[in-house]
């Protein structure tokens, strides 16, 4: 007995030093027994749509994701993903006591914001190509190297391809109004509008007037649009501070809010002279509507604060709350000029310009972004904050005041530029940041608009010369530094040196540069990014869209949409024409499921070694007990419900029941026969537990649920099987 009990102690001090090895903190003795167990690659990518399957040019590694294993024997090995999203885990010497199977689990660094991706059903068993669960078990005996992907999303970066576009045209006064201001087209449309492709024309200039910012509830599919400041145009009913809502399918604008102290400048008549220092310091600049739809955020120009209104309702007389915006140390206060807004995982972001007003030093002009807290409105410190005197290419491409730069914000017209009188065709861009977007890969794309294209005046009444000022905005590419900022493209960041390098060609027909108005529709479906600008194709001058390559910033040669119809001249010639591009994506669908387990030893929790259920059919319940949708596990025991497999699709928000009740699973030759529910509830991690529990004086095991939002996956819904002691 003695002897037993010191080979026992042995025993356990063999799996300690099995343990202590993995980690790194002891060396492994040469007479322990040598496994010939294999290693494990995971690839944890950011995923961006619901096919289960990876597609690398739009979804790229997750760096800094924890990744674990751990297996019989105590066995407990971690790593971290490279920048590529992979690690390699290699399990320590084990034991003749213990198997070569392993339980492998990704981490989620960010619950709540990030969710399991959508998996395969082929799960593992399909390839590296195909998205596994985030919890996986992995046979690596007799040296068996075993590589897979999984992944983590966040619902917001969800869309369907080629999903509307909806877009803001901004017309001269003179026009009337009846004009159109919101406009939509499908995201792939090229060509003239009209003619290669219908758009949809949704609001008109008397129902909004002048209009830049743009945002989309995705939740109840209502458009929000903002009046604009721009000279020899005309506000909507709202006046400076009007917000609009649309319905796109009935075509129907209404007054949402006025937000009070957006600027008390009236339009004048003829060329609105005494407009000419207003555009970008009344009015309103970004707008943004959550990923849950529930907040509608603005920024006021005019008093330089954000205001937060509730998105749910059809009108809001006041806003939820205001917040102050900091001033990031600009010379003087008055510099300081907040205007686009984005949000990405759950973080609002403010971007402005340091407008070098105060000074007329191009030195002192900057780019600044600043997080803040959507529920709070708290602000955090810059997470970018760069220079903007960088070399820039000319806008008009000749001439005395080509515009080669970005220039200090003025109250006057340009008639002298680098010491040389302007004439004809000029351009001297003054930078608003008017809209922030973040890559899955986490860079910056940053949306920049010429305030100059906004002070300048339109086509006259008559119909005589088209204005003579080129906007010269653009879109810019910022990327993350070691210091935990970021780091634009044209001073050096994204590996772009020298200094003036771009990421994007925002060029146009071959010779005019920085053609951009700010206007930015990312969809992180598609291969391509679309902006607002003029000569927005190789066929045709006008106003319209184009699409760069997100891959290399390339133009894309089949896209762009000419939206001014032919042979009629833009309104504000090469000047700025329309405001931001929204893309109306859907709610981001969900999958719930995962897998059913058989466990002999009886303890409620999934252990590596233990054997999946094959066959099994699962079905899911809605509320009112009708069969909605059925399942039947893989060769891994796993299972899911989707749209797929739904009646009517997986709802959010929803009450279901999932249950294991076919009896022909539990007769003689089914996967459960003679197997009953295990216990219910093991311990405090849902990944392993088992979630079915037969209800009273019924047979068959069940989980009724209530499904979260759009999105928000659920793969923990397990269902584990004890042997029945039930006799023959």
């Amino acid at each position: 007995m003695g002897k037993r009990r010191r080979r026992t102690g042995v025993a356990r001090a063999a799996v300690l030093g099995v343990v202590l090895t993995g980690s790194g903190l002891l060396s492994a003795p040469e007479a322990f027994p040598q496994s010939a167990d294999g290693t494990v690659t995971v690839r944890v990518v950011r995923a961006v749509d619901a096919s289960g399957a990876w597609t690398p040019a739009l979804e790229p590694g997750l760096p800094g994701v924890k990744v674990t294993l751990t297996g019989g024997g105590r066995v407990h090995v971690e790593g971290t993903t490279a920048a590529d999203g992979t690690v390699t885990l290699a399990p320590p010497p084990r034991s003749r006591e213990h198997g070569g199977t392993y339980r492998v689990r990704v981490v989620n660094p960010k619950p709540g914001v990030l969710f399991p991706a959508f998996a395969s059903r082929q799960g593992l068993a399909g390839g590296p190509g195909l998205l596994s669960s985030n919890e996986e078990f992995v046979d690596l005996s007799d040296g068996a190297d075993v590589s897979y992907t999984t992944g983590l999303w966040s619902p917001g970066d969800y869309c369907q391809k080629n999903a509307p576009v909806v877009t803001a045209c901004q017309n001269t006064a003179w026009q009337g109004g009846g004009q159109r201001t919101l406009v939509s087209f499908p995201y792939g449309a090229h060509g003239q509008a009209g003619v290669d492709v219908d758009v949809a024309d949704i609001a008109t200039a008397a129902q909004t007037g002048t209009l830049f910012g743009v945002a989309w509830n995705r939740t109840d599919r209502r458009v929000f649009s903002s009046a604009a400041a721009k000279r020899t145009t005309a506000y909507g009913p709202g006046g400076p501070g009007g917000i609009y809502l649309t319905d796109p399918a009935q075509r129907r604008t209404t007054l949402f809010t006025t937000v009070p102290d957006a600027g008390g400048t009236a339009h004048g008549p003829g060329a609105d002279e005494a407009f000419l220092a207003v555009p970008g310091k009344e009015s309103l600049g970004g707008l943004k509507v959550t990923d849950d739809g529930r907040d509608l955020f603005v920024v006021n120009l005019n008093d330089r604060r954000l205001y937060r209104y509730d998105a749910t309702v059809a009108s809001a007389p006041a806003p939820k709350a205001v917040y102050a915006v900091p001033d990031p140390g600009c010379p003087s206060a008055g510099d300081w000029r907040p205007f686009g807004l984005g949000l990405q995982d759950g973080t609002g972001y403010l971007g402005g310009v340091c407008s070098g007003e105060s000074t007329g030093r191009a030195a002192d002009l900057r780019a600044v972004v600043l997080p803040f807290d959507p529920a709070t409105g708290r602000f955090g410190p810059a997470v970018l904050d760069q220079p903007l005197d960088y070399p820039r290419g000319s806008t008009v491409g000749a001439g005395p005041c080509d515009g080669a730069g970005w220039f200090p914000w003025t109250d006057t017209y340009p008639v002298v530029q680098n010491g040389q009188a302007c004439s004809g065709f000029r351009a001297q861009p003054e930078p608003e940041l008017a809209e922030v977007g973040f890559e899955t890969d986490g860079s910056m794309l940053l949306a920049f608009r010429d305030r100059l294209a906004d002070r300048a005046a339109g086509q006259a009444a008559a119909g005589g010369a088209i204005g003579e000022v080129l906007s010269g905005g653009d879109l810019n590419k910022a990327c993350p530094a070691a210091d935990g900022g970021y780091v634009m493209d044209t001073n050096g960041g994204c590996g772009l040196p020298p200094r003036g390098n771009r990421f994007f060609d925002t060029s146009r027909m071959g010779f005019h540069r920085n053609a951009a108005y700010a206007g930015m529709a990312l969809s992180k479906v598609e291969t391509t990014v679309g902006i607002s600008g003029f000569d927005p194709n190789s066929t045709a001058f006008g106003y319209g869209t184009s699409f760069l390559r997100r891959a290399d910033g390339g133009q894309d040669p089949v896209s762009g949409l000419r939206l001014n119809p032919p042979d009629v001249p833009a309104p504000f010639g090469k000047g700025a024409s329309m405001g931001d591009l929204e893309v109306l994506c859907d709610r981001a669908p969900l999958q719930i499921g995962n897998r059913v387990w058989y466990d002999p030893e009886r303890t409620g929790v999934q252990r590596p070694g233990q054997q999946p259920v094959p066959g099994a059919t699962v079905h899911l319940y809605d509320g009112a007990g009708t069969l909605v949708g059925t399942a039947r596990t893989t060769a891994r025991g796993e299972y899911y419900f989707d749209d797929s497999n739904v009646d009517g699709g997986l709802r959010p928000h929803t009450e279901y029941t999932i249950r294991l009740d076919e009896p022909s699973d539990y007769a003689e030759g089914g996967p459960l026969h003679r197997w009953v529910p295990t216990r219910r509830g093991v311990g405090d991690d849902p990944f392993i537990d088992s979630d079915g529990a037969a209800p009273p004086g019924g047979r068959y095991p069940g989980r009724a649920l209530t499904t979260g939002g759009p999105g928000e996956n659920d793969h923990t819904l397990d269902f584990g099987f004890r042997r029945c002691g039930c006799g023959h």
